[in-house]
């Protein structure tokens, strides 16, 4: 439970002693977090976002360095100011609007397009940020080396026990395809910033539709440009993932059609290059595959298309069983294993 009169002194000793209190008592819940809104007495108002779960401090501790890094290379993104952390909290700019929670086809295209326009702005500040340096600095590197490294990350979750989702089987499938998702993009080996989580409750909007700022960067991530530009997940058309309030049929190739128009117009305009854009045009199965690697709903269509337990995609199993013992012998002894040769017996495929 946090202290909320020591973190009302902390928040007053960041803004220069002065006094603040709660709006109110009770906070907004979301998954992992409690936010309490705090108003100080020369009226600017702050968030007090309480990490629930002591193990995520870490990863948010990190996180919050670098939305403070992105801010820094970009103090206009529509995106809170890092006040301060202090364990189990971030002090942030209080962002004004509600969550947009509903994008469909029920809103009328001007303002739908008027609110890309200020998305793709957004998408660009943040996507033009260079990734932070760290301790152990990250190298260039191509998309097929970050999916294979994060397929086997999967692979290791799978045959050790410790999954409550997935097969190994179905990894070491999908582990063959990563040429294929990945051919097209290697060349851009940069690393940048995803937000990691732009749904239409993380975004705020004021009543008419317009961009005030973008919240919830706790699922903030660092990869290489072609795992970090994508379509937001309210546009993307992913299979698996549906937003609230969409009729079943309703698709978004328009929407994605004209903020991929505007992000390349915008790049012109800016002399960013083309990038961005280039990445953005060509997410769309990229997103869908590389969500399927972690996402239990995706993973489960993605399987369902793509990882028939056919005689071809058994044996394709089988070369990469082969090939990934060959990475990591350790692993040779894993229950997980066993279960997977014996399941390639029974089809006569090992």
């Amino acid at each position: 439970m946090a202290n909320l009169p020591g973190l009302l002194t902390e928040a007053s000793r960041l803004h220069k002693g002065m006094r603040c209190r709660l709006v109110k008592e009770k906070p907004l819940r979301g998954g992992s977090h409690d936010v309490f809104k705090l108003e100080f007495a020369d009226s600017e108002k702050w968030a007090l976002r309480v990490c629930r779960d002591e193990h995520d401090w870490p990863a948010e501790l990190r996180a919050s360095k670098t939305l403070q890094h992105i801010k820094k290379h970009h103090p206009k993104i529509r995106a809170p100011t890092v006040h301060g952390t202090k364990h189990p909290v971030w002090f942030l700019e209080w962002v004004e609007g509600e969550p947009m929670s509903k994008w469909n086809l029920e809103i009328p295209v001007n303002i739908r397009r008027n609110f890309l326009n200020d998305l793709a702005d957004f998408l660009l500040q943040l996507w033009h940020t260079p990734a932070p340096e760290s301790p152990h600095p990250k190298p260039v590197a191509p998309y097929s080396k970050w999916l294979t490294q994060t397929i086997d990350r999967h692979i290791q979750r799978t045959i050790s026990g410790r999954a409550s989702w997935g097969d190994a089987l179905e990894y070491l499938i999908m582990r063959s395809m990563i040429g294929y998702y990945s051919v097209a993009v290697d060349e851009y080996t940069q690393f940048g910033i995803a937000h990691g989580d732009l749904n239409t409750h993380n975004i705020m909007v004021d009543k008419n539709l317009r961009l005030t700022g973008v919240i919830d960067w706790d699922w903030l991530y660092v990869a290489p440009l072609p795992a970090v530009i994508h379509h937001p997940w309210f546009i993307a058309d992913v299979p698996g993932w549906k937003s609230d309030w969409v009729q079943e049929g309703q698709t978004f190739e328009e929407d994605r059609s004209y903020l991929e128009r505007v992000i390349q117009a915008k790049e012109k305009e800016r002399k960013l290059g083309s990038r961005v854009s280039r990445l953005l045009r060509g997410s769309k199965d990229r997103m869908f595959f590389q969500a399927a690697i972690s996402m239990p709903g995706i993973h489960e269509h993605f399987v369902e298309l793509h990882c028939a337990r056919t005689d071809a995609n058994m044996a394709i199993a089988r070369n990469q069983l082969r090939i990934v013992l060959s990475l990591h012998p350790e692993w040779e002894e894993e229950k997980g294993v066993q279960r997977i040769r014996e399941m390639m017996k029974e089809d006569h495929i090992y």
